[in-house]
C-alpha cells in the first residue's frame, strides 16, 4: 500500500473510516495488449493454485473489505492472486533437496 494511503488509514482510523487496498492476481483479457495462449498457459502453470483470477475472486475480496467481517482491518492490502506473490510451485519444487 502506498505511503499516502497508509497515512490516510492512520489519520482516518479514529473516525471509524478504514482505508484498504485490493491487489488482484493474473487475469488476462486486456484489449490493449493481447497475450498469447502460450504466455497465458505458462503464467497460469506457475501460479500455485493453478488458475487465473476471476471477477468473482476480486468481487469476494471487495465484499470482504466492505463488510463487517473486516471491521478491524485498516491500512492493509488484500492480495488475491492464488499464491502467485509467494512464488511458483515449479520454482519451489526445483529448489527442494532430499534430506
Amino acid at each position: 500500500m502506498a505511503a499516502d494511503a497508509l497515512a490516510a488509514a492512520t489519520e482516518l482510523a479514529e473516525f471509524g473510516i478504514r482505508v484498504n487496498a485490493l491487489e488482484p492476481g493474473f487475469a488476462p483479457g486486456s484489449t490493449v495488449s493481447e497475450l498469447t495462449d502460450d504466455h497465458i498457459k505458462n503464467t497460469v502453470a506457475a501460479i500455485p493454485m493453478g488458475r487465473q483470477s476471476t471477477h468473482q475472486d476480486v468481487g469476494n475480496g471487495i465484499l470482504y473489505l466492505a463488510s463487517d467481517a473486516s471491521s478491524y482491518v485498516t491500512g492493509a492490502t488484500l492480495t488475491i492472486d492464488g499464491g502467485n506473490s509467494i512464488g511458483s510451485t515449479a520454482v519451489h519444487q526445483a529448489k527442494k533437496k532430499p534430506l
